[in-house]
């Protein structure tokens, strides 16, 4: 996590719990939450694509990740009724990009190539990702009257892409800059009470995005290609884990909370 995150995110929990008081004898009203977490490995793309070694023509296989996206978040509710609440999200974080290329070919057509029959990296870089997201929570039991309250989430945002290509002007994928894609999310998630009104929140989400990819991000020798087998524009998954600290606010009725 970036440098500057830690001693955010400690004096972010410090007001929390100040605000958050002896008032935890009420029924919660809003809510605010901080954490970290990540975004699970995701296929950027996967498909085939002829180009010419040896002086022949041959098939190859590429596949493009997303890999080791750790992410800090931060979320707010307003619980409009007893079992619904009303929240916004956002999410930043840093990863990596890989692509490994392959022969598509059966082994005896590649053997006379240079291509080897074995994935080869053939491409890589960072990327930094933006999350942000609005939406509506469903809980079974009201927040906060049991120990441990599972919730379904579902909601719409925009998810961004910032890529940043290392590597030789030959490599087969070679993305760079900014893209925002839209987003629609469905998650579930549970909190468990630790202290007072002090929640110890583990959520997972999917953000499902179109593929942010875009044919001049991929070249051939140097070459940009004119299209990559059609897979461009098909919708994508990003799953996002996070755990994080969550704290209601009770102002409202007074009700009692179970033992």
């Amino acid at each position: 996590m970036v440098g500057w995150m830690r001693p955010a995110a400690g004096a972010c929990l410090v007001l929390l719990f100040t605000l958050a008081g002896a008032a935890d004898a009420q029924r919660p009203k809003l809510g605010i939450g901080v954490g970290g977490g990540v975004v699970l490995g995701t296929k950027l793309m996967d498909f085939t694509f002829p180009t010419q070694m040896d002086e022949q023509e041959v098939q190859l296989a590429q596949q493009v990740d997303m890999a080791d996206v750790a992410i800090a978040s931060i979320h707010a509710e307003w619980y409009a009724g007893a079992h619904f609440a009303v929240r916004a999200h956002a999410a930043w974080g840093a990863g990596r990009t890989e692509a490994f290329t392959s022969c598509a070919e059966s082994p005896e057509f590649c053997d006379g190539t240079q291509v080897e029959r074995s994935r080869f990296e053939t491409g890589y870089g960072a990327v930094a990702v933006t999350a942000l997201d609005a939406g509506v929570s469903i809980w079974p039991w009201t927040p906060r009257s049991v120990g441990f309250a599972p919730f379904v989430t579902v909601g719409a945002g925009a998810f961004r892409y910032d890529f940043r290509a290392e590597g030789g002007e030959d490599r087969f994928f070679r993305p760079a800059g900014p893209r925002t894609q839209r987003a629609l999310l469905v998650g579930l998630g549970a909190d468990m009470h630790i202290w007072r009104s002090l929640m110890l929140r583990l959520e997972g989400v999917n953000h499902m995005v179109d593929r942010p990819l875009g044919a001049t991000d991929f070249r051939s020798f140097g070459e940009p290609r004119a299209s990559t087998a059609g897979d461009l524009g098909a919708r994508m998954s990003n799953v996002r884990l996070a755990l994080s600290a969550h704290v209601y606010f009770p102002f409202g009725e007074s009700w009692t909370v179970p033992d």
